[in-house]
């Protein structure tokens, strides 16, 4: 068996975010592991975020969790515009 990595799964640089917001978020890359890796009960996607951007615009889930785990770097979370320590 051949070992699968992430970083094999080819990137989608663009966004579904409105034009006014790219400037925001892009660039940046998003691998969705899921399709590579074959998962099908929850999402999972690796996104390499460039300094200074957003990983996402402020939204909520009513019917699921989400979880961001950084594997590399610093981030900042912000609730409200204000970071939280």
């Amino acid at each position: 068996m051949t070992a699968k990595h992430a970083k094999d799964i080819e990137p989608r640089t663009s966004t579904l975010y409105p034009r006014e917001f790219h400037h925001r978020v892009l660039p940046r890359e998003v691998r969705p592991l899921g399709d590579g890796f074959g998962i099908t009960a929850f999402g999972a996607n690796l996104v390499t975020v460039m300094p200074g951007n957003l990983s996402s615009l402020r939204h909520h889930h009513s019917h699921e969790d989400e979880l961001v785990y950084v594997l590399e770097g610093e981030v900042v979370l912000r609730k409200n515009g204000d970071p939280i320590a």
